[in-house]
């Protein structure tokens, strides 16, 4: 009966005061989960942004880097701005490939106020795809692109004529010998991207042929055959002095 009693002294001891549990941050308790942003503009843009600064901070655990922030403010998005974070998504998920640069947080909220907050982002996308061309690999390129491509507002018919012209001449050209129909940027751009990984892999397998050689020994050159040699430069020295000697060769 003794035991009995003591052991619900116990359990009314153990449920008036539960063991410590590990200190908080007070900011777990007043940040609560930013609401999935959905692109519209004005405040609505920058209360995310308020938002997610501050909840990343409030869980320092949870988000240790810009990786971890940036992949936290992507799965976050809806609507429009899903389509917008397509290439930041690439960047993120390509983050191991040494030609793929993923973004650090100030880029990407950089980008995003650019977007939602910049006025003039129409114009400065356009304009950046004027200027565009390609002098990476194809992959790279392509995300750069489309960077500026959901920001130029511009239909897929001008999108597919602009992405073409600024590939490189023999990508350009492989495209145009597929003869294929492009409806949509991403169909090009897959092709494109796919001819450029074949380049790359049989670069290391081409070769030069080199240049013939005439021999000044063994057989005579026939006169004939050595004045057309002479028309397109290809005489050896010994030789255009023998022409000439024999007048010819002018």
């Amino acid at each position: 009966r003794r035991l009995h009693q003591l052991a619900k002294i116990e359990l009314r001891n153990i449920h008036g005061n539960p063991p410590p549990h590990a200190p908080s941050s007070p900011a777990h308790l007043l940040v609560r989960l930013p609401e999935r942003f959905d692109g519209t503009r004005g405040p609505a843009t920058q209360a995310f942004l308020q938002q997610t600064g501050l909840y990343c901070p409030a869980h320092p655990d949870k988000f240790p880097d810009d990786h971890s922030k940036i992949i936290f403010m992507l799965t976050n998005l809806s609507g429009d701005t899903a389509k917008w974070a397509q290439p930041l998504n690439q960047w993120v998920l390509n983050e191991s490939d040494p030609d793929v640069t993923p973004p650090t947080l100030a880029k990407f909220i950089t980008s995003f106020n650019g977007y939602f907050l910049d006025p003039e982002r129409k114009g400065k996308a356009q304009h950046s795809l004027y200027t565009f061309k390609q002098s990476v690999k194809v992959d790279s390129s392509t995300q750069q692109f489309n960077v500026h491509a959901y920001n130029s507002a511009w239909s897929d018919n001008i999108l597919v004529s602009l992405y073409h012209g600024r590939l490189k001449e023999n990508i350009q050209l492989a495209i145009v010998s597929s003869v294929k129909a492009f409806p949509t940027l991403p169909n090009i751009q897959a092709l494109a991207m796919q001819l450029g990984n074949e380049l790359e892999a049989n670069r290391s397998h081409t070769f030069k042929i080199s240049p013939p050689t005439h021999s000044t020994t063994g057989t005579a050159t026939d006169p004939n055959a050595m004045d057309l040699l002479a028309m397109y430069g290809r005489l050896s020295e010994s030789e255009r002095v023998k022409m000439m000697q024999a007048r010819k060769c002018f």
